[in-house]
Formats: structure tokens, C-alpha cells, sequence
């Protein structure tokens, strides 16, 4: 779990020297690898499965999310594997890679707490996911996923619990204006952009219909987008259309000059203005998949035995959930005792260089392990400090601004 090696290029004789040097364990590489097994996979994910029931969370207070009873935000995070693996994580097949997996995520923003962490083959696409995963969510619960999520089935059991949802609509949902003499109309996006650049509004707010039988009412916020930023997604979806030999209709490229976000939540809740900055919160996951790759090595290995493999990775994820642990008391710490609001990928690093010593302390005792952690919380806030990029908003200022 601890151990700090390349999966590219680690062989079962690096792990036994390792042993040796590090902890003074004598065994062979034949031994070690009888001992990656089906029971060793299990133990460590049944470690990762009790982490995720028995860890308590700590409450965020920061006031806009007062009205809801969890903010929780998904995604998933891919990576091809060796094609020997096929068996077990399928991939697309085609011209892709031939094995892949899938890691979906979850964690509520407000207190850090983890609800699903699970692998899955890359065939398990999140359209499927997110339908066997609507038995968990309660009333007052906010959930925030990617479009790829959003389907009829999703929204409605949302509504049917009394929870709220913040998403961006996928290209496949029809939304419908409801006219003065009860008709509907399907959305014009040509219309839409051109009165909002006529008129310069940047954002607006209409009351939408989904579906082909009107049965959801929702918010929806439309914000148009700088000519350049709509310019760039244009051509990547011509590209995409391109390979799949199809035409982009001259609504979908209107579409696509507009950000489309649908919701639930009450506008004496949260009003129009601050919906886009409600929803960036869950851009984080993706710093989050970012730094598992760069600083834990998730998608960087060689062909092994299954086992091996499912049991180095479980390992990895119980590693990522301790430090996903820390990670959030630091948030919690230095923003409630010094008013910092800690950079992610800064404080991650240092925690990774501190691994080895925090290891130590777990082996020591709690005197060694609380010592790590005064040098853990007592950085230099200049070091692991959240910047302000230029011309944008940071993390702090999306969550604090009125």
C-alpha cells in the first residue's frame, strides 16, 4: 500500500528486494507471488468497502450549502490495461484498446465523504451506472454529474425523493417552451443565441419541458459563450461527427455556442446568477482524477496476473482514500483556523513525500503518528496556499461570492 515503485517496469524480484531492504522480510518471488490472490483482492477491497462505511465525515458550514443535506458530485476515469485483461475488464473493442477499466467516483462536497469508489469494465458506461445507483440518493441530497449521467429515468427519480439536481443536459434531451394556448414548442437554440446577442445578455432563465411527453418541468439557465471557447468546441464536434461519418445540424451548432444547465432547485434557493458557479464545484473531480494519476500511478502498468494487478490497484485506492482523508481535515483546518483555502494538487504532493514518515508513525503509535501530523498542518500556508489564476475565479471565490 505504501510502497512507492513503477508499475511499468516493477518485477516480483524488485517487491522481494523491497521487502528485504525496507521491513527485513525474507521470501522468495515464487512465495510473493502465491500470495496474490482471489483472497488478497477481497481482503483489500473489503478494506476499501469498510473505509467507505466507517469513516465519518465533518460538515462543511460554508452557508450556500445550508439547504441541501449533501452536495454530491460523480464522475468516472479511465485507463487501458494490457490486453490480456480482456476477459475481465472489456474495453469498446474496435479500434481501441481491447481492455479497459472503469473507476466511478463519489463524494459528497461538503464533509468529504466517499459513496462509491468502485471498478468497473469500460463497457459499464455511465448511462448504466447512474441508473443501477438511484436507490441511495434521499431527500435533500444535491446531485451534480456529468451529461453522460443525465438521462429521463435519473431526473425523475431526483424528483420523486425530493432531491435536487444541477446538470448540464445531454445533446439527446428535448427540451419544450409551453405557449400561452397550452401548446409546446421544441427549443430554437439559432433564436435563443441571436435575440440574447441582440439583446447582450450573457445568461437567461426560461421554464422547459423535457422528454416527448412534457413530464418534467425544470429550470433552465442558458449562458452564451465567447465566440472563441464556441469556435473550439465546434470543431472538435465536426471532428467527432467526421469519424462517425455523420452531418452536425445547424441546431446542434447553435447549441453549441450556448452552456445549457438544468435544475430543480428552487430559485429562492439559488438564484440564476450563481448556478454556473454552483456547478464549477464539480469540475474538481477532475483535479481529483488528475492528481491520482500523476502522483499514484493508477494507469501506469505492465502485464501481470490478475491477481497481482486487482490487488495493487485496490492497495492504490485504500492509499487514495486515506489520503483523500487527510487531504479533507486540511481543507477543514487551515480554512477554519488561518482562513487558507488549500490548493489540492500542492497539498497532495507533500503528503505523497511524506508517505514513508506517516507509514512509520502508523507503525509506532500514536505519539509518531501525531508528530507527522503537526509537520503535515503546520506548511507554510505560502506552500500548499490556492492561487488565483488570471482572469478567473478560484475555488474560494466561487464559494464565497455573493
Amino acid at each position: 500500500m505504501f510502497t512507492q515503485y513503477d508499475n511499468r517496469v516493477t518485477s516480483l524480484n524488485d517487491l522481494v528486494s523491497t521487502l528485504h531492504l525496507r521491513h527485513g522480510v525474507n521470501i522468495t518471488k515464487q512465495a510473493l507471488d502465491q500470495r496474490f490472490s482471489e483472497v488478497s483482492v477481497l481482503f483489500l477491497k473489503q478494506l476499501v468497502e469498510k473505509f467507505l462505511r466507517e469513516i465519518l465525515p465533518k460538515e462543511s458550514e460554508l452557508e450556500q450549502f445550508k439547504p441541501f443535506k449533501t452536495v454530491r458530485i460523480k464522475d468516472s476515469t479511465c485507463f487501458q490495461l494490457p490486453k490480456e485483461y480482456v476477459d475481465v475488464y472489456p474495453g469498446s473493442g474496435g479500434s481501441a484498446s481491447c481492455a479497459m477499466i472503469r473507476i466511478q467516483f463519489e463524494y459528497d462536497f461538503k464533509s468529504g465523504k466517499v459513496f462509491d469508489l468502485s471498478l468497473h469494465a469500460f463497457n459499464d458506461q455511465d448511462q448504466t451506472n447512474t441508473i443501477e445507483t438511484l436507490d441511495n440518493i434521499n431527500e435533500g441530497d444535491l446531485i451534480m454529474r456529468d451529461l453522460g449521467y443525465v438521462n429521463m429515468k435519473y431526473l425523475q427519480a431526483i424528483n420523486t425523493v425530493c432531491a435536487y439536481y444541477l446538470n448540464r443536459p445531454a445533446s439527446n434531451i428535448n427540451m419544450y417552451e409551453k405557449l400561452g394556448n397550452g401548446d409546446f414548442k421544441k427549443l430554437d437554440y439559432c433564436k435563443i443565441r441571436k435575440e440574447m446577442k441582440n439583446n447582450g445578455r450573457s445568461a437567461i432563465e426560461k421554464e422547459v419541458y423535457l422528454s416527448a411527453d412534457k413530464s418534467i418541468k425544470t429550470r433552465l439557465i442558458i449562458e452564451l459563450l465567447p465566440e472563441k471557447e464556441a469556435a473550439k468546441r465546434i470543431r472538435n464536434a465536426k471532428k467527432g461527427a467526421k469519424k462517425k461519418k455523420r452531418q452536425l445540424s445547424k441546431n446542434y451548432i447553435n447549441r453549441a455556442f450556448l452552456n445549457l444547465f438544468i435544475t430543480n432547485i428552487p430559485a429562492k434557493l439559488v438564484e440564476t446568477k450563481k448556478i454556473r458557479n454552483l456547478y464549477r464545484i464539480r469540475w474538481q473531480i477532475e483535479l481529483i482524477f488528475k492528481t491520482w494519476k500523476s502522483f499514484s500511478q493508477l494507469h501506469q502498468i505492465k502485464q501481470m496476473k490478475i491477481e497481482r494487478f486487482n490487488t495493487n490497484l485496490y492497495a492504490t485506492l485504500l492509499l487514495i482514500l486515506m489520503n483523500w482523508k487527510i487531504l479533507w481535515e486540511a481543507y477543514s483546518w487551515y480554512w477554519e483556523d488561518q482562513g487558507v483555502f488549500v490548493s489540492l494538487i500542492k497539498f497532495y504532493k507533500r503528503l505523497v513525500a511524506q508517505q514513508s514518515e506517516i507509514r512509520i508513525g502508523l507503525q509506532q503509535g500514536r505519539d509518531s503518528l501525531t508528530e507527522e501530523f503537526i509537520k503535515l498542518f503546520t506548511i507554510p500556508t505560502a506552500m500548499i496556499q490556492l492561487e488565483k489564476k488570471k482572469g478567473k475565479l478560484s475555488l474560494l471565490e466561487i464559494l464565497l461570492r455573493n
